[in-house]
């Protein structure tokens, strides 16, 4: 559920444990109200605080900082300043039970030591076990893609997606209110597609396996131009639609390959010996013949549109197209319905 005001409202009306409700709404919190690269660097810790010691009030951590740079595309200077404004931005914990409210900061120490290119961090136990947890609902991602992403919208929504994605009905509709909440914007629907939505797919498309489409949706009531009420979103995986179009094109192949086979393939005619069969062979009559070579040649012409149309890859032709005369003389149509032997 996205933290707007109206949705804060029905929250405060139920009964949830407080701890469960920080976990579920830490992403579109604490990490999503984040830039790009505090989002990188969280999602880093994640990788690095997997295995943390609940026992120890605080975890220490010593974390190489070319490794973090290569793998986060961010530069010293990056991570040095989004460090410290990390460690201005506190988690809310409210103990219902005993009536307490307790702050804890995302990071209380770090220590960066410059000439080994070390960076020393401290974690509280309870943000170890929000981070952990929340990025366990998204092992799914491919964090080396999600590191290619520039825009924080993009980091921002790759997770949401991936959930709408395991839904049954892979959906999820989001009113304005909603979406500039979730993105930190206070836009108009218009502005949210233009500045916002459009851009995301775009950067989504070109660097993610899974993108997205979307659907603005209207009211219906009153007079005057309709107003946009709401967003949905489609997710898109790429893969599946790579895969699909594979399959679609190898068909397509397929279908030109059994096409230009049949065209050119013609019967030979001497082998199955119709003329025999039918008794053409053993007239004198040379107008009879003509017509029966004449009909040979139509039904050649016939048979193979047939195949075309009802994509008919016959292993053997002359064998298959035999059958189509003799089911042309026991139906008693066309030639043979019209001369007698």
């Amino acid at each position: 559920m996205i933290p707007t005001k109206e949705n804060i409202e029905k929250i405060m009306k139920q009964k949830i444990q407080p701890y469960k409700k920080i976990s579920n709404t830490f992403i579109q919190n604490a990490i999503a109200n984040s830039n790009t690269c505090t989002l990188k660097i969280i999602y880093y810790l994640s990788i690095i605080i997997e295995k943390y010691d609940y026992s120890k009030e605080y975890n220490k951590y010593t974390i190489n900082l070319k490794d973090m740079l290569k793998y986060t595309g961010l530069t010293s200077q990056n991570v040095r300043d989004n460090i410290k404004k990390m460690q201005i931005t506190s988690i809310t914990f409210i103990d219902e039970k005993n009536n307490i409210e307790s702050g804890i900061s995302l990071l209380p120490k770090y220590h960066f030591h410059w000439n080994k290119n070390i960076v020393e961090i401290v974690l509280d136990k309870k943000i170890c076990t929000l981070i952990v947890d929340v990025m366990k609902q998204y092992t799914f991602i491919n964090i080396n893609d999600l590191m290619k992403l520039k825009s924080k919208n993009s980091i921002r929504l790759l997770p949401l997606l991936h959930t709408i994605n395991n839904y049954d009905v892979k959906r999820k509709k989001l009113t304005i209110s909603e979406l500039n909440a979730f993105f930190g914007t206070n836009y108009q629907a218009y502005e949210l597609e233009r500045s916002l939505l459009i851009k995301v797919k775009k950067e989504l498309d070109s660097n993610s396996k899974l993108t997205f489409d979307y659907e603005i949706n209207f009211d219906n009531f009153g007079r005057g131009r309709p107003k946009a009420t709401s967003i949905t979103l489609f997710p898109k995986d790429l893969n599946k639609t790579k895969n699909s179009d594979k399959q679609i094109e190898n068909k397509d192949i397929k279908e030109l390959a059994t096409i230009k086979k049949i065209k050119e393939w013609q019967p030979n005619l001497i082998d199955m010996d119709l003329a025999v069969e039918y008794g053409i062979a053993q007239t004198n009559n040379e107008a009879l013949i003509t017509n029966f070579e004449w009909y040979l040649e139509e039904q050649v012409i016939a048979f193979k549109r047939y195949c075309i149309e009802n994509k008919k890859d016959y292993k053997n032709m002359d064998i298959s197209f035999k059958r189509h005369i003799k089911g042309a003389y026991d139906n008693k149509i066309d030639f043979f319905s019209t001369h007698k032997f």
